[in-house]
């Protein structure tokens, strides 16, 4: 090969090894902004849950309240039936007139209180349900916020992935021309190729822990 030939071989090589350090800036680029996008991502879905949970807290605490209520409501309601239940049976069983009469006044008593306090049930058990619609409301929209999150993590690990592969790509090239180059790298191919080192080492460790953690939210939201 005459020397005219070889100079113009190398030539053609360092300028493909020229491309391919371009073409590793490129993807150490998009790699570094998939990185920041999804750490961007992370914040506003934080910020999100962050809001929802505060607006949920008053209702949580409200609702507790009307349990609580509701619970000792329950337990009155069920002493005063059995109390009328007994009352009628003692009724059924007794002979004297005036006692027979004052049973029957005290149950219609018992019957009063009892209609009253079911009314009061009723009020409460229709505020909780106001609430917890409320409450529900919030919980559908942080799973839609988690669910979107989730997906549009997993375009980016996807994204990644690909980048990934042409990062190898780029590099089994690269190395086979500094292979077939005699005079090795070029004191340009050699400066690129230590500053852009770093972006073939990233990895998409916090694309896939933030997604994992999302999906497992989502797995055990109430």
């Amino acid at each position: 090969m005459s020397e005219s030939a070889k100079a113009e071989e190398e030539q053609d090589k360092e300028e493909r090894l020229r491309d391919l350090g371009e073409q590793r800036e490129s993807i150490g680029r998009q790699s570094e902004a998939l990185k920041q996008a999804s750490e961007k991502l992370q914040a506003a879905v934080k910020a999100k849950l962050d809001e929802i949970a505060r607006k949920d807290q008053p209702l949580a605490t409200r609702y507790a309240q009307l349990d609580a209520q509701g619970t000792a409501i329950g337990g009155q309601i069920r002493g005063l039936n059995t109390e009328i239940a007994g009352l009628e049976d003692q009724r059924s069983r007794e002979k004297n007139p005036n006692t027979r009469a004052q049973i029957e006044t005290l149950i219609n008593v018992r019957v009063g209180q009892l209609a009253r306090l079911e009314n009061d049930f009723a009020a409460v058990a229709r505020q909780a349900a106001g609430i917890a619609a409320q409450r529900q409301q919030l919980q559908q929209q942080a799973a839609g916020i988690q669910a979107d999150a989730a997906n549009e993590l997993e375009r980016k690990s996807n994204a990644f992935e690909s980048l990934q592969k042409k990062l190898r790509a780029n590099e089994s090239q690269e190395q086979r021309l500094k292979k077939s180059n005699p005079k090795g790298e070029t004191t340009e191919v050699k400066a690129k190729g230590s500053v852009l080192s770093a972006f073939s080492t990233y990895e998409p460790l916090a694309l896939e822990r933030e997604k994992q953690r999302l999906l497992e939210t989502m797995a055990h939201a109430p």
